[in-house]
């Protein structure tokens, strides 16, 4: 999934007014050029995922979740470059 430039330090898109350059609004936009009949925003305290797809076929109803994480940019250097 090509996400483009995100903060990758800021997880939640929030409600109003969205935040537009956090992980969970950029995934969210990527998932809607999908074929998915429901994008579901489940981003709050205790939730089974932060965003869970659903499509229903002719045969089968795929339901996919996501769960997404935030990194600092440091922590992410010395992951990377330790």
């Amino acid at each position: 999934m090509e996400l483009g430039w995100c903060e990758l330090s800021n997880e939640a898109q929030g409600v109003n007014p969205k935040k537009t350059d956090s992980i969970q609004y950029k995934v969210i936009n990527q998932l809607k050029q999908g074929y998915y009949d429901i994008i579901y925003d489940d981003d709050y305290s205790g939730e089974i995922a932060d965003i869970v797809t659903i499509k229903a076929n002719s045969d089968k109803i795929e339901i996919k979740f996501y769960h997404l994480k935030f990194a600092l940019v440091m922590q992410l250097w010395n992951l990377l470059f330790s």
